[in-house]
């Protein structure tokens, strides 16, 4: 059985001819699977929008418990040992 290798190149297919972006393939022939990207869709896909916490709970969070604090002490650590 013999191995075969993908490789992936990226184009513009515009009115028959090819633009490469990038890489262009150096092979003088090859059999070739077309993936085509319709350039619509992406162009209407909504943008995400950056969320933000509302003002009402500015302020009102707080820190419990000292951060850089162990959560046991040290003579419980296993790997002291």
């Amino acid at each position: 059985m013999e191995m075969t290798i993908l490789q992936s190149y990226e184009a513009i297919y515009e009115h028959g001819a090819i633009t490469w972006l990038g890489e262009k393939p150096s092979v003088n022939q090859a059999h070739v699977i077309v993936t085509i990207l319709d350039v619509t869709e992406t162009a209407t896909a909504p943008l995400r929008t950056n969320r933000q916490p509302s003002p009402l709970i500015a302020g009102k969070g707080s820190v419990l418990a000292d951060l850089t604090a162990p959560v046991s002490p040290a003579d419980e650590w296993n790997c002291l040992s």
